[in-house]
């Protein structure tokens, strides 16, 4: 859809780079590797830094999904207090992202 894509699978090196460079979006796995290189927390680490930021911060799209719902649910569930400004479980539909997107980045189209 013409979005330009930068990926990362350490919290804290997104940290860096969200803290050096202006973005538009940020999708946020809720587990992705943190600090300690597990899979764990990392995710809300990266919502955390970006709500303590100074300035404007983008808008934050947590995404999460697990064989568990309990799990997914309490993920998500928790992502707003932290700084999500919306949330996606999995799997999801090529099409729910796309809209989420378009929603977050202002475009009026709506998504969940």
């Amino acid at each position: 859809q013409g979005h330009r894509v930068t990926s990362f699978t350490r919290a804290p090196l997104a940290v860096s780079f969200l803290n050096e460079t202006t973005v538009d979006l940020v999708i946020a796995g809720a587990i992705i590797r943190g600090e300690d290189g597990f899979a764990q927390s990392g995710g809300y680490h990266l919502l955390q830094a970006l709500r303590k930021g100074a300035g404007d911060r983008p808008p934050t799209l947590a995404i999460s999904g697990s064989f568990l719902p309990a799990e997914t649910t309490k993920d998500l569930t928790a992502a707003p207090a932290l700084g999500a400004t919306a949330t996606l479980a999995k799997p999801f539909a090529e099409d729910d992202l796309s809209a989420t997107v378009n929603r977050l980045l202002g475009s009026g189209v709506s998504g969940t």
